[in-house]
């Protein structure tokens, strides 16, 4: 398998057994965690490309351009943000699709991320590094595949709302015995 920059989410089996038994509880069987999935890849992919619109990681602004390079860029690439030339990048990290995109979603497990043999610079961006003919030149750190605390609480509210919907709100009664949704969401 090719080496991936990704984020993945995989359900271990405590948590597999803690998932199981809610869909027990309320219900359904444990068989519907792909969709689940399926509906935190576009907060994953969001939150990703906010990263991108806002140039910024975990720990604040990305580093500006060094002089050097931002004049050649300006005369090449005019107008482009940081890490972004012809956004293959940022559209490997952001578009399942997209040339050098890693999505893969089972029952058990999402991963979604960029496939470094296409995009080989993925890493030397989010991680910062050495690079560049005889790695001569020095790239600052300038994370993107991460998802902040707002975007994991959304997610997390996915997941309920999810568990609501499937499991708890049609059954008589308002669902579930009494459970309400913002018990869920710890609301």
């Amino acid at each position: 398998m090719a080496e991936t920059m990704r984020i993945t989410w995989q359900v271990n089996m405590k948590e597999m057994a803690e998932l199981d038994r809610i869909y027990q509880v309320v219900g359904k069987a444990a068989t519907r965690k792909k969709d689940l999935f399926q509906r935190i890849l576009p907060l994953i992919r969001a939150g990703i490309l906010s990263h991108f619109m806002k140039e910024s990681g975990p720990t604040g602004k990305w580093q500006a351009l060094s002089p050097d390079y931002s004049a050649w860029k300006e005369q090449n690439f005019s107008g482009q943000s940081l890490l972004q030339l012809r956004h293959h990048l940022m559209l490997a990290a952001t578009r399942t699709g997209a040339m050098g995109n890693i999505t893969m979603v089972t029952n058990q497990y999402m991963e979604f991320g960029v496939d470094l043999s296409k995009i080989p610079y993925a890493r030397v961006h989010d991680l910062g590094g050495q690079a560049g003919r005889g790695r001569r030149s020095r790239i600052p750190k300038r994370e993107y595949l991460f998802l902040d605390t707002k975007e994991q609480n959304n997610a997390a509210q996915t997941v309920a709302r999810f568990i609501w919907d499937e499991n708890l709100a049609g059954r008589p009664g308002g669902g579930g015995g009494g459970t309400s949704l913002s018990s869920l969401l710890g609301v």
